[in-house]
């Protein structure tokens, strides 16, 4: 139980670190992307957050399934069931900033986006790891004409 809950939070703070840094790299390189205070976000700006979003929440969902060590969709379930109550969260706070389309888009990314990343290392756990030839194998093969032998 204590594992489940830590790699769920766990989970969300990789989330979170990801998606500010993301944030911090797009500021560093278009700071005119960035929304000024008091203004609406431009709409690219919002597209390009929910887009890393998705791809932050289906690592931080990977993570959480790591870090769990079984259940690895029920895990990535609970990070999604956390993602959406920030998510509502930040649509209470932030209403008045942000677009109404983009915080519903918010919530309604983080179940799939978690599942993905929830199924990825379910399905890494199920396939075997490919096995690396540890020395060369060699076969006795006896020859046609004679009494001497050859390996090839």
């Amino acid at each position: 139980m204590g594992r489940s809950i830590l790699s769920i939070i766990l989970g969300y703070l990789i989330v979170v670190a990801f998606v500010v840094g993301g944030e911090m790299a797009l500021t560093a390189l278009f700071p005119e992307a960035a929304p000024q205070p008091g203004e609406l976000p431009d709409s690219a700006y919002l597209v390009y957050n929910l887009t890393s979003g998705f791809f932050c929440m289906v690592i931080g969902a990977y993570v959480t399934a790591v870090m769990a060590g079984r259940g690895a969709m029920k895990h990535a379930i609970g990070l999604a069931t956390i993602s959406i109550a920030m998510s509502m969260v930040s649509m209470v706070k932030y209403g008045q900033e942000q677009p109404i389309w983009y915080s519903v888009a918010l919530m309604f990314m983080a179940l799939p986006s978690a599942l993905l990343g929830g199924f990825l290392r379910a399905r890494q756990m199920q396939d075997p790891a490919p096995q690396l030839a540890t020395s060369y194998q060699t076969t006795f093969v006896p020859r046609a004409t004679g009494g001497a032998r050859s390996f090839r």
